[in-house]
């Protein structure tokens, strides 16, 4: 004999079971942002995404750093970025600013907005970094390059090339002085030689990251870096 409580919460789970299940085939899911804004043409855009609770909200985004987290809405696993909060529903790409595919485990990301050098489409692309303490730890730091030649960096006891359009991972660095500085230089390939356009000394410690944007500000003769840095996230506390 079934119980009568049993009987009454059959139809509950079997509503659960149908919310979830319209919920996983509707491909909306949220992932917690940091963006970054490197415009130079346009340091102070407005951009917007989807909020968690569907409605479009404005990236708070903090002219020379990241910006404080905010829960965003994918739509079928792809960041989507706005250049206005109305949206039409009958053309909801017409207003696009850029998008990005995000990896199905991405839970925190850093979002770096940067312009297109597409002739056609959106006018920014979404570089994308993992924000999490095992995707980024703290004392390490990403090189983006984002000129159409190989760049170099040099610091400390590191040595690494980055490929256009790419982003490489530098160690912590370890040969430092006495106040944890290191040299630290950037060059671009011509030809066969490597051209020196940025040196300087940078502090290195294990509660910082840094991010190193080697790009093109339109009328230079050579490329320029843009540094963010930012905190280390504290690991999860162990159960």
């Amino acid at each position: 004999m079934n119980h009568p409580s049993i009987i009454l919460l059959a139809p509950l789970f079997l509503l659960l079971a149908t919310s979830l299940t319209t919920a996983q085939s509707s491909g909306k899911t949220t992932v917690e942002i940091r963006a970054f804004l490197a415009d130079p043409v346009n340091p102070v855009a407005e951009l917007y995404v989807r909020g968690a609770d569907e409605e479009m909200i404005r990236l708070d985004l903090v002219p020379g750093n990241l910006s404080e987290a905010q829960s965003v809405a994918l739509n079928d696993g792809s960041l989507l970025l706005y250049e206005s909060a109305r949206i039409d529903p009958e053309n909801p790409r017409e207003n696009l600013a850029g998008s990005a595919s995000l990896p199905d485990n991405a839970r925190k990301i850093i979002a770096l907005i940067v312009p297109s050098r597409a002739q056609a489409g959106p006018p920014y692309r979404i570089l994308v970094l993992g924000d999490s303490p095992a995707d980024f730890p703290g004392g390490e730091s990403r090189i983006v390059n984002l000129i159409p030649r190989t760049a170099a960096l040099h610091a400390g006891e590191h040595k690494l090339t980055v490929e256009p359009g790419k982003t490489a991972e530098l160690p912590p660095v370890r040969e430092v002085n006495g106040f944890n500085m290191a040299q630290t230089n950037f060059y671009y390939r011509k030809d066969e030689s490597w051209i020196l356009f940025t040196e300087r000394q940078v502090k290195f410690l294990d509660e910082f990251r840094r991010i190193f944007l080697i790009h093109a500000t339109p009328g230079a003769v050579q490329p320029s870096v843009t540094t963010v840095r930012d905190v280390a996230p504290a690991p999860a506390p162990e159960d």
